[in-house]
């Protein structure tokens, strides 16, 4: 698949086909989060790095779940 990349403005943008917004579940005005790769770029709707820190807190909170429990009574 082929995107334009078109004057927007002052700025310059790339024009996303609707069928990839619908895939990503974004419309005209969300925000996307662009992670650089070996073979390129990614675009994805939820920030990458939030996802690895709930990784991280869910973890821990399986791992310290009984004084997770004692502290919140």
């Amino acid at each position: 698949m082929t995107v334009k990349i078109a004057t927007l403005g002052n700025a310059v943008g790339v024009i996303l086909p609707p069928e990839i917004l619908a895939r990503l579940r974004v419309q005209e005005g969300d925000n996307l989060y662009i992670t650089e790769t070996l073979l390129g770029v990614e675009l994805t709707r939820d920030d990458p790095a939030f996802g690895k820190q709930m990784t991280i807190a869910q973890r821990i909170m399986g791992e310290d779940h009984a004084a997770l429990k004692k502290l919140s009574e």
